[in-house]
């Protein structure tokens, strides 16, 4: 692994931190690992979502992104059709492929 230097951070942040990683019990370094991983996996879900991410990069997103932005389409989703209807449609549709 690499190990990295962030200069320049706000003590107000530092802060924050620090109670945070008391609060969950881990080093200040996990506790930075952490907030990066959950800004990133965020981060990707939003340009997901709002189309500005190829297709194909949609299978590197966490199973958590993947999920966020399928509720969030589904949410849209607008049919007055039964459910047992689209279900057997789906499974009509995949069985002539």
């Amino acid at each position: 692994m690499v190990g990295l230097t962030i200069r320049n951070i706000p003590e107000e942040l530092l802060r924050r931190i620090r109670i945070l990683a008391a609060r969950n019990k881990r080093s200040m370094n996990s506790e930075i690992l952490l907030i990066i991983e959950d800004g990133l996996k965020q981060r990707i879900a939003d340009i997901a979502v709002s189309g500005n991410l190829p297709h194909s990069y949609d299978r590197n997103l966490s199973f958590e992104a993947r999920e966020a932005m399928w509720n969030d389409l589904s949410g849209e989703w607008k049919d007055g059709h039964p459910i047992q209807e689209i279900i057997d449609e789906v499974y009509a549709l995949r069985r002539n492929q």
